[in-house]
């Protein structure tokens, strides 16, 4: 199941072996960093890191998110809980 914003939909995903699943929460997308510290991670970021590193084991992208996650928060004050599954089949 997706879910968005307040509607669930559900919707079919064909996998197959060995794709990558990566689940977070909206504190990941939402976090204000960057060089302004006034802009939100987003999904474009999420999906650069995902494309980037798409071969490498589940951990190896946790690392990466949680390292750029980091350096984009910088000094800014965490806004939400983050909570992020990565895991490949």
């Amino acid at each position: 199941m997706v879910v968005e914003a307040d509607k669930p939909v559900v919707q079919k995903i064909p996998y197959q072996s060995g794709d990558v699943f990566a689940v977070v929460t909206d504190g990941f997308t939402d976090q204000i960093g960057g060089s302004t510290g006034k802009t939100s991670f987003g999904y474009r970021r999420l999906e650069d890191i995902l494309k980037v590193n798409f071969k490498a084991s589940a951990e190896e992208i946790t690392a990466a998110m949680k390292r750029d996650f980091a350096a984009w928060q910088g000094a800014n004050t965490r806004r939400d809980d983050v909570t992020v599954v990565v895991f490949r089949l």
